[in-house]
Protein backbone atom coordinates (compact mmCIF):
# COMPACT_ATOMS: atom_id res chain seq x y z
CA UNK A 1 0.00 0.00 0.00
CA UNK A 2 1.51 3.60 -0.94
CA UNK A 3 2.72 5.47 1.88
CA UNK A 4 3.72 8.65 -0.43
CA UNK A 5 3.66 9.68 -3.99
CA UNK A 6 4.95 12.52 -5.84
CA UNK A 7 6.26 13.56 -9.48
CA UNK A 8 9.40 14.01 -11.22
CA UNK A 9 9.43 17.20 -13.23
CA UNK A 10 12.76 17.70 -15.28
CA UNK A 11 12.84 21.12 -16.59
CA UNK A 12 15.80 20.69 -18.86
CA UNK A 13 16.09 18.36 -21.90
CA UNK A 14 18.85 20.07 -23.66
CA UNK A 15 21.18 17.28 -23.12
CA UNK A 16 19.38 15.05 -25.50
CA UNK A 17 19.78 16.94 -28.13
CA UNK A 18 23.05 17.12 -30.52
CA UNK A 19 25.69 20.09 -29.89
CA UNK A 20 25.79 20.18 -33.80
CA UNK A 21 23.96 23.19 -35.44
CA UNK A 22 22.03 22.25 -38.38
CA UNK A 23 21.59 24.74 -40.70
CA UNK A 24 19.18 22.88 -43.43
CA UNK A 25 16.07 24.01 -43.00
CA UNK A 26 14.41 20.73 -45.05
CA UNK A 27 15.12 18.52 -42.36
CA UNK A 28 13.73 20.90 -39.28
CA UNK A 29 10.49 18.66 -39.00
CA UNK A 30 12.74 14.91 -39.58
CA UNK A 31 15.15 15.97 -36.08
CA UNK A 32 11.64 17.40 -34.05
CA UNK A 33 10.64 13.93 -34.73
CA UNK A 34 14.20 11.86 -34.21
CA UNK A 35 14.39 14.16 -30.89
CA UNK A 36 10.98 13.32 -29.93
CA UNK A 37 11.59 9.61 -30.57
CA UNK A 38 14.34 10.29 -27.74
CA UNK A 39 13.21 12.05 -25.41
CA UNK A 40 10.05 9.21 -25.22
CA UNK A 41 12.96 6.16 -25.16
CA UNK A 42 14.38 8.38 -22.70
CA UNK A 43 11.68 8.94 -20.71
CA UNK A 44 11.06 5.28 -20.38
CA UNK A 45 14.44 4.26 -19.57
CA UNK A 46 14.54 6.51 -16.60
CA UNK A 47 10.99 4.98 -15.66
CA UNK A 48 12.34 1.77 -15.62
CA UNK A 49 15.61 1.85 -13.96
CA UNK A 50 14.01 4.09 -11.61
CA UNK A 51 11.27 1.24 -10.90
CA UNK A 52 12.07 -1.12 -8.10
CA UNK A 53 14.61 0.85 -6.44
CA UNK A 54 14.79 0.19 -2.25
CA UNK A 55 15.02 3.41 -0.23
CA UNK A 56 16.16 3.40 3.59
CA UNK A 57 14.65 5.89 5.35
CA UNK A 58 15.43 6.31 9.20
CA UNK A 59 15.32 2.78 8.95
CA UNK A 60 12.37 1.48 7.36
CA UNK A 61 12.84 0.24 3.97
CA UNK A 62 10.25 1.51 0.72
CA UNK A 63 10.51 0.71 -2.71
CA UNK A 64 10.16 3.16 -5.02
CA UNK A 65 6.79 2.48 -7.81
CA UNK A 66 7.49 4.31 -11.05
CA UNK A 67 4.95 5.11 -13.72
CA UNK A 68 4.79 7.45 -16.35
CA UNK A 69 0.87 8.40 -15.91
CA UNK A 70 -1.36 7.77 -18.91
CA UNK A 71 -1.82 11.87 -19.55
CA UNK A 72 1.37 11.95 -20.47
CA UNK A 73 1.77 9.86 -22.97
CA UNK A 74 0.60 11.14 -26.23
CA UNK A 75 0.58 7.94 -28.27
CA UNK A 76 -1.34 6.15 -25.68
CA UNK A 77 -4.42 8.73 -25.60
CA UNK A 78 -3.88 9.39 -28.92
CA UNK A 79 -4.77 5.25 -29.95
CA UNK A 80 -7.22 4.96 -26.73
CA UNK A 81 -9.24 8.37 -28.69
CA UNK A 82 -9.33 6.80 -32.01
CA UNK A 83 -10.77 3.65 -30.83
CA UNK A 84 -13.29 5.23 -28.86
CA UNK A 85 -14.66 7.16 -31.72
CA UNK A 86 -14.14 4.63 -34.28
CA UNK A 87 -16.77 2.19 -32.88
CA UNK A 88 -18.94 5.74 -31.99
CA UNK A 89 -19.96 6.32 -35.01
CA UNK A 90 -22.31 2.73 -35.72
CA UNK A 91 -25.91 2.42 -36.81
CA UNK A 92 -28.01 5.24 -38.18
CA UNK A 93 -25.85 8.10 -37.31
CA UNK A 94 -25.86 10.64 -40.32
CA UNK A 95 -22.74 12.26 -39.70
CA UNK A 96 -19.43 11.15 -41.34
CA UNK A 97 -16.44 10.27 -39.71
CA UNK A 98 -16.35 11.80 -35.52
CA UNK A 99 -13.22 12.96 -34.31
CA UNK A 100 -12.49 14.33 -31.27
CA UNK A 101 -12.06 18.21 -31.16
CA UNK A 102 -12.51 19.07 -27.26
CA UNK A 103 -9.51 19.60 -24.57
CA UNK A 104 -10.42 19.95 -21.00
CA UNK A 105 -7.97 22.02 -18.73
CA UNK A 106 -8.71 21.43 -15.02
CA UNK A 107 -6.69 22.96 -12.01
CA UNK A 108 -5.37 25.50 -13.69
CA UNK A 109 -4.19 27.93 -11.70
CA UNK A 110 -6.79 31.47 -12.51
CA UNK A 111 -3.89 34.27 -12.74
CA UNK A 112 -2.39 32.71 -15.53
CA UNK A 113 -5.45 33.54 -17.13
CA UNK A 114 -6.20 36.89 -15.82
CA UNK A 115 -5.62 40.19 -17.16
CA UNK A 116 -2.85 42.08 -14.67
CA UNK A 117 -4.40 44.92 -13.34
CA UNK A 118 -7.95 44.58 -14.09
CA UNK A 119 -8.67 41.07 -12.04
CA UNK A 120 -7.31 37.97 -10.58
CA UNK A 121 -10.19 36.10 -12.23
CA UNK A 122 -9.41 34.12 -15.66
CA UNK A 123 -10.42 36.19 -18.50
CA UNK A 124 -11.68 35.09 -21.06
CA UNK A 125 -9.71 37.02 -23.80
CA UNK A 126 -6.26 36.19 -22.32
CA UNK A 127 -7.18 32.37 -22.72
CA UNK A 128 -8.54 32.74 -26.15
CA UNK A 129 -5.17 34.38 -26.99
CA UNK A 130 -3.45 31.41 -25.94
CA UNK A 131 -5.34 28.71 -27.21
CA UNK A 132 -5.84 30.34 -30.48
CA UNK A 133 -2.49 30.09 -31.34
CA UNK A 134 -3.07 26.69 -32.05
CA UNK A 135 -5.79 27.11 -34.48
CA UNK A 136 -9.39 28.74 -35.19
CA UNK A 137 -11.84 28.07 -31.66
CA UNK A 138 -15.22 27.33 -31.83
CA UNK A 139 -16.49 27.10 -28.32
CA UNK A 140 -14.59 28.26 -25.30
CA UNK A 141 -15.57 28.24 -22.00
CA UNK A 142 -13.35 29.75 -18.46
CA UNK A 143 -14.98 29.06 -15.36
CA UNK A 144 -13.83 28.60 -11.60
CA UNK A 145 -13.01 25.17 -11.01
CA UNK A 146 -15.09 24.51 -8.02
CA UNK A 147 -15.37 20.74 -8.84
CA UNK A 148 -11.46 20.53 -7.76
CA UNK A 149 -11.78 19.84 -4.50
CA UNK A 150 -15.04 17.39 -4.60
CA UNK A 151 -12.06 14.50 -5.38
CA UNK A 152 -9.59 15.38 -3.40
CA UNK A 153 -9.00 13.73 0.10
CA UNK A 154 -7.98 15.15 3.25
CA UNK A 155 -3.87 15.07 2.29
CA UNK A 156 -4.27 17.16 -0.71
CA UNK A 157 -6.66 19.21 0.04
CA UNK A 158 -4.18 20.08 3.25
CA UNK A 159 -1.45 21.00 0.13
CA UNK A 160 -3.19 24.22 -0.76
CA UNK A 161 -6.23 23.90 -2.78
CA UNK A 162 -8.06 26.78 -2.28
CA UNK A 163 -11.33 27.51 -3.80
CA UNK A 164 -11.55 30.34 -6.55
CA UNK A 165 -7.52 30.00 -7.34
CA UNK A 166 -8.18 27.27 -10.15
CA UNK A 167 -10.11 27.87 -13.17
CA UNK A 168 -11.74 25.59 -15.89
CA UNK A 169 -10.88 25.63 -19.06
CA UNK A 170 -12.88 23.81 -22.33
CA UNK A 171 -11.47 24.91 -25.92
CA UNK A 172 -13.31 23.20 -28.57
CA UNK A 173 -11.50 23.84 -31.96
CA UNK A 174 -13.16 24.09 -35.22
CA UNK A 175 -10.49 21.15 -36.59
CA UNK A 176 -9.57 18.32 -35.06
CA UNK A 177 -5.98 18.84 -36.17
CA UNK A 178 -5.70 21.78 -34.78
CA UNK A 179 -7.27 19.70 -31.34
CA UNK A 180 -4.25 17.17 -32.33
CA UNK A 181 -1.33 19.53 -32.27
CA UNK A 182 -2.83 21.57 -29.16
CA UNK A 183 -2.99 18.19 -27.03
CA UNK A 184 0.57 17.04 -28.25
CA UNK A 185 2.12 20.26 -27.20
CA UNK A 186 0.31 20.28 -24.15
CA UNK A 187 1.25 16.50 -23.15
CA UNK A 188 3.25 15.34 -20.95
CA UNK A 189 4.50 19.07 -20.25
CA UNK A 190 4.28 21.04 -17.09
CA UNK A 191 2.51 24.32 -17.62
CA UNK A 192 4.91 27.35 -15.99
CA UNK A 193 3.20 31.19 -16.17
Amino acid sequence: EPVAHGALFIRDIRFLSSKKKIEEVDNEEEDVKELEKKFLEWRSYVAEKMDGIELNLEGVKYNLSVEIPASDDFERMRKDWEESYAFRNRGYSRGGRQEPDTIVLRGVPSRWFAEPRVSSKPSMLVTHTIFSTFGKIRNLNVSEDEDLAKGMDEYELDMGIVSGLHCKIIVQFEKYRDFYNALKVLCGRSLQK
